[in-house]
């Protein structure tokens, strides 16, 4: 077992699931892993391994939704310094696929628009602003892990337009830089829910 496996065996065991089945997760646009846990008596749970990325971050953006009102996954338990963290598991359901009618499909779509609209504050402080700098760092992440079939002509030319763009004044400078999409909302039988 590597150094990284007997951190990940030990808070497990630590937080009290030691001895679960682990299932990999589809991550998100970062190098984040997750897992579902499985406990023996059926309760389930997702882990979050940061990997290299430090989780603090993280855990503050997850309080600021929370202090917001956006319904997010309940911490179990987290070592920063591991890296490491235990949530509430909110299952697999999509939005679209909860939409069995069309008035289901506008009332679930309805609350999605809320929870959007509870990222139109502030940006927090803890948060970089989005400036063009941030922007453009942003972008180069796009580049790696969404496109990277694109060749070095074509992501030159992305750079170029977005250079172009990104230096132009923008109605709301204190955006921050949390971000969402539709296939990042999840609906449990309680709520919708940012992942």
């Amino acid at each position: 077992m590597g150094e990284r496996a007997e951190l990940i065996a030990a808070f497990l065991a630590e937080s009290g699931w030691a001895g679960a089945e682990r299932r990999p997760l589809a991550g998100d646009a970062s190098t984040r892993r997750y897992e579902r846990l499985v406990a023996r008596d059926g309760r389930a749970a997702v882990l979050m391994d940061s990997g290299a990325l430090p989780i603090e971050r993280w855990l503050e953006v997850r309080a600021w939704l929370a202090e917001r009102g956006v319904r997010v996954p309940a911490l179990l338990a987290a070592d920063p310094a591991a890296r490491l963290a235990l949530v509430e598991d909110l299952g697999d359901r999509h939005l679209d696929e909860a939409a069995t009618s069309p008035a289901r499909e506008r009332a679930l779509y309805d609350r999605a628009l809320d929870l959007l609209l509870a990222f139109q504050t502030a940006a927090p402080d803890f948060l970089p602003p989005l400036d063009p700098a941030t922007l453009l760092a942003q972008l180069e992440l796009f580049l790696e892990q969404v496109t990277p079939e694109l060749g070095p002509d074509a992501q030159a030319e992305f750079r170029t337009a977005w250079n172009a763009v990104l230096p132009l004044p923008v109605s709301d400078p204190g955006s921050s830089s949390i971000a969402t999409s539709i296939a990042g909302i999840s609906w449990s039988s309680r709520t919708v829910s940012s992942r």
